[in-house]
């Protein structure tokens, strides 16, 4: 299960390689730090918000084996979730 802290990094390194510019001038006026740790939070209620629908779908197949692959799914399409609306996501203007 990823942590805030992970999404905070995996931010900060998105960041960094595609707005370096952007990157350096939020780090200067020392609003870096704080914005990874708010982009942490919201990824990580994001992703236990997206895993809990999902977990309640009415949809899930019924049969057992069809049911636990698509449950073990979850968590993986949470975060390419999060990733596509949250982590990869140009920087605030």
């Amino acid at each position: 299960m990823p942590k805030p802290e992970h999404f905070a990094k995996a931010r900060d390194l998105f960041l960094k390689q595609a707005y370096p510019a952007k990157y350096e001038k939020m780090q200067k006026a020392g609003t870096l730090q704080p914005y990874l740790e708010q982009t942490g939070k919201d990824a990580d209620e994001m992703w236990h918000q997206i895993q809990h629908q999902m977990m309640s779908e009415p949809t899930l197949p019924q049969d057992y084996a069809n049911r636990v692959e698509a449950l073990e799914r979850i968590p993986e399409v949470a975060r390419e979730l999060v990733n596509h609306d949250l982590i990869h996501v140009p920087p605030p203007a």
